[in-house]
């Protein structure tokens, strides 16, 4: 009986962390279309990678903060990388590597005004 009931929460736990992070992966996915968008800058392949985790102090406290990379391209003949940060489940902050130099978005401050 004990068994089953961690069994159960192993289970539980792993549900859980895999909805949070796939919820995340389609939240950086919209803010890369966004993003390009916005930079009429073409996105590839339709997809982030996590490229990193770490523990960040916010304002909020404690949050497990996770990096996402992306390519694109802004003419068609290079790929460009840009990168989309969250602390938790919140978008932090966006960078695009364009060519023209680094584009950097801090959405927190954008969140204040």
């Amino acid at each position: 009986m004990r068994d089953a009931f961690w069994l159960l929460v192993t289970i539980g736990a792993i549900a859980g962390l895999w909805s949070w992070s796939t919820s995340g992966r389609e939240r950086v996915l919209a803010v890369v279309r966004e993003v390009c968008g916005d930079l009429r800058l073409q996105s590839l392949d339709d997809s982030v990678v996590l490229r990193g985790l770490r523990l960040l102090w916010t304002a909020d406290g404690l949050r497990l903060g996770r990096t996402y990379r992306f390519e694109f391209t802004v003419d068609g003949s290079a790929r460009y990388t840009g990168d989309v940060g969250l602390a938790g489940s919140a978008l932090a902050w966006v960078r695009v590597g364009h060519p023209q130099g680094d584009i950097h978005i801090d959405v927190a401050t954008l969140r204040a005004r």
